[in-house]
């Protein structure tokens, strides 16, 4: 069959139809770049169902001519392929593209022969044209020329298979797979439900015997039962009845007992009223010795206060005594200034009678007595203003002098105030002292005994750590011997389950012969002693892995395990092992000191069980240090293996598991039941220890609430002393600025004493200038003129000098009467008085204030004996109620006793009777056979039953007869209960019974179906193996003769190589082997670029005459080929002209002058849109 024509609708750059065609054996397509020459390869693959990823385009519908610019000119596109077949067209394939703009949606539809059929159908008959739906075997671009050189060997293996057709036989290999392990879980599962239901077929025997033995003793527990019941009602009845008598004399000794009741009760009234009379009068002393301790530390602080008010008044008095004893010398001192005042008034009167006489005798003075008259007065004048001067700085001084004095008496009546403060101030110092003094001593008291317990607490401490140091010591011995027992224990559980699976192989052994080679440890040994340890060390979890020849060998294996109820063991068959690569025997990584293989060191001790040496120690590296493991696990040629170190530990793809377990440690469980005992010593040791540590514990809680409460009195100590002190430092501080102000006043009296005295000193010396002046002035003139007396009525000359003298003499006169007027002499007296009275007042209060204090303290001592007497009555009625309390509780004692013994009594016997009745409604409710009246009484009771079984003595013997009859009834119910069979396991064996036949029934098919589903298999791998070999063996032929076609000699050779002796070789890697002219053998991998190419052309040739298409299309692979290769490529392509149809995209000249049709691609525009036209030459005329 023949592809004759290509038409395109409205594909990419072609406008509306264009035909490319007739198409020749040998075909061209030519055209600059750009211009269309691939959309026609992108046409002829959109025919065949290409996806859109092979198109060269982003999106579906830009293969719509004008999509790409956005105008397109439809909303289809479609490429039909027309095939002939001698001549004649023999079938259409036509694929269509729609796209709608507006809803954004497209699809596909396919049309054969001008019928639409579905895509299903399409592939289908693309598949008969051998046309692959991949492409790979139509369509051969440039790039695809090297990808046979960049499959890895298992990539060669799976397209070899392809192209062998192999893909059906594939599916139906991997789902044959699937389907027997499918199977052979599901066959494990039912062999697992099938040892679970053996177990429930014996439980289902031992049910069925059960029964029978049950329906037995439910006769005899029925029996049994009515015996049972006779006899209790009989002595229900009579019990009830005798109880009923007992509770008839009870009820009269009752009566007798509630005189006792009564005189008891009485009793214990009058005892409450004494203690409510005791308790009101304890209350009433209580109250009343705290009013009179209130009222003695009111009394105490009144006392106090009084006392030092008292003293304070007496230092009053004192001082006030003193500034009497002042005043009175001060009027003294007046008294006697008065009295010179009134001297000097008589001395100048004197002398002005005097002057006045004189002035009678003016007229007769002479001219000496002028003289002497004019030098008087000068004289005279001289002491008058002397004089005037001397009185003035008296009189100043004066003043100055009372005024001093009246400051002394301020600052001295202030003083007196301040001290009396000082006095108050400083007792109430002394007070505060004296409480903090007893504070302190509190405060001292409680700190030595928080000192006290503080050293116990401390011991109690070191009692516990050494307690806790003790538990921990015993707790870590007691954890060391756990794991050492639990150690020997797991050792001993090993051992038992190597004995256990040994004498299950040997069993083995016996039933089937040879085909169970034994136990893995048994079956492989270390050869080299250094790494003995480290093998087993390795191997020690799969140790007692069974080894078996075949698969029919562990179904018989596993059969006998679940029928004798053996422990479950994995079991491994030689058949079935999937060895793994052996990456460290290919690549020889193992030459280093520091680590080895251990494959080379491991032997089997039975012949035929290298493979199972393979299985466990291939990728399998020792070595010896930490370092060395960490770096391996580093490169990536280790993935696959496990690294073991000498301590035992195993790295395997970044996972660390421990094993270090060596040879001879199963050896290490001596001692065990000794560990045992020891554990045992050490757990009593330690509940002892934890009991000594909680009874410390408790002693500790003890002393450290007392720290507590210590710690809370100290507290409260320190806060009042801190308040005491707080405020004795206010005080201080208010005393000492009182004292800084009393030294200030004192200061200040002191300065104005010493100024007093001064001015009284220059006082004293002003008067004495006075009273000598005159004679020191007119001492000269008496000398002179011998005159004995200084008479100035002598000197005057003149009337109106007389009369001036006069005039100033009665002037003196008058300032003296002037100053004797000024001194207040009754002011003194007055201010006496006063004090006089202040003192009497005073006086009186201190009286006063004594007999207070005095009536205070005999009244502080009523109190006093008052609280002592109230002390003792207190005491005397807690005594008393002491007493009553015995009295009471004695007599409540009694009472209870009284009132117990009968209520309890009664309430005993109603309750028997009550508990009597209610047993016989119970049997007589339950129990047919039993008739008994509604008073329950005894002669109701019928009792032929009881005479007919044990006789008419039963009665004598009826506690006997019972106590028989309830243990036969419980050895009965005990037998059941532990028969342990009910309808719930009837109706269980039912649905075992029928689960066990349903198992039996899937375990036969399963059998039946996996025989079938392994012949298949079986048939599949020869049929598989048988292509994969075919293929191989033709493409080798196949490329034989293309090398040489290609290169033109004899000296190439192609080989596929691939492992043919294998059951399934299709699985395994294949290499390609070449040998070019003149060279030596090597791998496809090994040659150069032209070579490669060349080759992987020969190849894709040969792999296309296998399986042949209809026609192919080569795109550029001439592309860097030398003249004589496109020569040699030419030829090929000519020479199979007859079998197959070639379309070439070439530029080169040499290989499209050789084609017979060639299709030129013109680049033109129109509209702004793209299009493309096509040029034919037929060749077939030309040389």
């Amino acid at each position: 069959m023949k592809l004759e024509y290509i038409r395109f609708f409205h594909f990419k750059t072609y406008r509306g139809k264009v035909t490319l065609g007739p198409l020749s054996q040998l075909n061209a397509i030519i055209g600059g770049n750009g211009s269309g020459k691939s959309n026609i390869v992108d046409g002829i693959m959109f025919a065949l169902n290409a996806d859109v990823d092979k198109l060269r385009v982003n999106r579906m519908d830009f293969l719509i001519h004008g999509s790409n610019t956005g105008t397109p000119l439809s909303n289809n596109c479609s490429v039909e392929l027309e095939f002939h077949e001698n001549g004649v067209k023999t079938l259409t394939l036509t694929r269509k593209f729609f796209y709608n703009s507006s809803e954004k949606k497209s699809w596909s539809d396919y049309e054969i022969n001008g019928e639409n059929v579905s895509s299903e159908s399409y592939m289908f008959q693309l598949s008969k044209l051998n046309l692959s739906g991949g492409l790979n075997n139509v369509v051969v671009g440039q790039g695809d020329i090297g990808f046979i050189v960049q499959m890895n060997p298992l990539q060669i293996t799976n397209y070899l298979e392809e192209l062998a057709g192999s893909g059906e036989t594939v599916q139906k290999y991997k789902s044959l797979e699937e389907e027997l392990k499918r199977y052979d879980t599901q066959f494990k599962l039912l062999l697992k439900n099938k040892k679970d239901s053996l177990e429930e077929r014996k439980v289902m025997e031992m049910l069925e015997e059960k029964e029978q033995k049950k329906i037995s003793l439910d006769t005899q527990l029925s029996e049994i039962t009515k015996k049972k019941v006779n006899l209790e009602t009989f002595k229900f009845l009579s019990d009830l009845s005798k109880t009923k008598e007992q509770l008839v004399l009870c009820e009269r000794y009752i009566g007798e007992k509630d005189k006792k009741i009564q005189e008891s009760k009485d009793k214990l009234t009058e005892y409450n009223r004494r203690e409510q009379e005791l308790l009101a009068s304890k209350k009433m002393n209580h109250r009343n010795l705290i009013e009179h301790r209130k009222q003695f530390c009111r009394m105490t602080r009144n006392l106090h206060e009084m006392e030092s008010k008292c003293r304070i008044r007496k230092k009053w008095i004192e001082d006030n005594l003193k500034r009497q004893e002042k005043f009175r010398n001060e009027e003294k001192n007046l008294r006697e200034k008065a009295k010179e005042l009134d001297n000097q008034i008589s001395e100048y009167t004197r002398e002005l009678e005097k002057v006045r006489n004189a002035y009678q005798s003016i007229l007769e003075m002479d001219s000496h007595r002028m003289v002497m008259t004019r030098e008087f007065k000068e004289l005279d004048c001289l002491y008058n203003s002397r004089n005037s001067f001397l009185e003035i700085s008296m009189k100043n001084k004066e003043t100055n002098i009372e005024l001093l004095r009246k400051n002394l008496q301020m600052d001295s009546s202030k003083l007196e105030e301040l001290r009396n403060g000082e006095l108050i101030l400083r007792d109430k110092i002394k007070f505060l002292e004296d409480e903090i003094a007893h504070s302190t001593n509190d405060k001292k008291s409680y700190e030595d005994k928080f000192r006290e317990c503080k050293s116990m607490q401390e011991e109690l401490f070191i009692n516990i750590g050494f307690a806790e140091r003790e538990i921990q010591e015993i707790e870590d011995r007691i954890q060391h011997t756990k794991l050492d027992i639990a150690k020997k224990d797991k050792l001993r559980r090993l051992i038992a389950k190597d004995s256990k699976t040994k004498e299950t192989v040997r069993k083995l052994k016996n039933l089937f012969g040879s085909s169970v080679l034994g136990r893995l440890e048994d079956l492989l040994k270390c050869k080299d002693v250094l790494y003995s340890d480290l093998f087993y060390s390795f191997i020690f979890d799969v140790r007692n892995t069974i080894v078996v020849k075949d698969f029919d060998s562990v179904l018989n294996c596993i059969n006998f395990i679940n029928q004798n109820n053996i422990e479950r063991t994995i079991i491994l068959s030689l058949d079935s092992l999937q060895i793994p690569d052996d990456v460290v025997g290919r690549s020889k990584i193992y030459t280093s000191d520091n680590f080895r293989s251990i494959k080379p060191f491991i032997v089997s001790s039975i012949e035929g069980t290298e493979k199972l040496v393979d299985y466990v120690c291939n990728n399998i590296i020792f070595c010896d240090e930490i370092d060395v493991a960490t770096s391996l696990r580093k490169d990536s040629r280790f993935d696959k293996c496990k690294i073991v170190i000498n301590d035992g530990t195993i790295f395997y793809k970044k996972r660390i598991q421990l094993n270090a377990i060596k040879l001879n440690i199963l050896s290490e469980t001596n001692s065990y039941n000794e560990k045992i005992i020891d554990l045992k010593d050490l757990e009593q040791r330690l509940a002892s220890t934890k009991d000594k540590e909680c009874g410390i514990n408790i002693k500790l809680n003890e002393i450290e609430s007392k720290i507590r409460n210590i710690n809370e009195s100290i507290k409260t100590r320190s806060t009042i002393i801190n308040e005491q002190l707080l405020e004795k430092s206010m005080f201080s501080n208010e005393l000492k600025c009182l004292e800084d102000e009393e030294n200030i006043l004192a200061k200040n009296i002191s300065e104005n004493n010493n100024n007093l005295k001064k001015i009284e000193n220059k006082l004293d010396e002003l008067t004495k200038s006075k009273t000598s002046l005159r004679d020191d002035i007119f001492r000269d003139f008496m000398k002179k003129y011998n005159v004995e007396s200084l008479n100035p009525q002598d000197y005057l000359s003149t009337a109106p000098d007389v009369s001036k003298v006069i005039h100033q003499l009665q002037s003196k006169v008058n300032c003296l009467y002037e100053k004797k007027d000024s001194i207040k002499i009754s002011g003194y007296s007055e201010r006496l008085s006063i004090l006089e009275i202040e003192l009497e007042g005073v006086t009186k209060e201190v009286e006063d204030l004594t007999n207070k204090t005095k009536e205070l303290s005999n009244s502080l001592a009523t109190v006093e004996t008052g609280i002592s007497n109230y002390e003792e009555s207190i005491k005397k009625d807690d005594n008393e109620l002491k007493i009553i309390n015995k009295s009471v509780n004695d007599v409540k004692s009694q009472l209870d006793i009284l009132k117990g013994d009968s209520a309890e009594t009664i309430q005993s016997l109603n309750f028997q009777i009550i508990d009597l009745k209610k047993k016989i409604s119970t049997n007589v409710r339950e129990y047919s056979y039993i008739n008994v009246d509604e008073n329950f009484s005894i002669e109701s009771f019928n009792k032929s039953y009881l005479n007919t079984e044990y006789g008419e003595l039963f009665e004598e013997s009826l506690d006997d007869l019972l106590k028989e009859v309830l243990n036969a009834e419980k050895r009965l119910v005990k037998a059941i209960t532990k028969l342990d069979f009910s309808t719930a396991h009837k109706i269980q064996f039912e649905l075992l019974k029928g689960k066990i036949l349903s198992l039996d029934n899937e375990i036969n098919d399963i059998k039946v179906k996996r025989t079938k589903c392994t012949e298949l298999f079986r048939k599949i791998k020869i049929e598989r193996k048988k292509k994969f070999e075919n293929l191989c063996n033709l493409l080798n032929e196949k490329m034989k003769e293309f090398m040489y076609k290609l290169f033109g000699s004899l000296d190439c050779s192609f080989y596929i190589q691939s492992n043919m002796s294998s059951a399934e070789p299709y699985l395994g890697e294949t290499q390609i082997y070449c040998q070019m002219p003149r060279k030596q053998l090597r791998e496809l991998s090994q040659l150069s670029t032209g070579e490669k190419k060349l080759v992987s052309l020969s190849m894709i040739l040969a792999c296309h005459q296998i399986k042949l298409p209809p026609f192919l299309i080569f795109d550029e692979v001439d592309a860097n080929m030398d003249h004589e290769r496109l020569k040699y490529l030419v030829a090929t392509l000519k020479s199979f002209h007859h079998d197959v149809q070639f379309i070439v995209v070439s530029h080169v000249e040499e290989v499209f002058n050789q084609c017979g049709m060639i299709f030129g691609t013109i680049d033109n525009k129109k509209d702004e849109i793209q299009f493309t036209d096509i040029l034919i030459i037929d060749m077939e005329g030309f040389d």
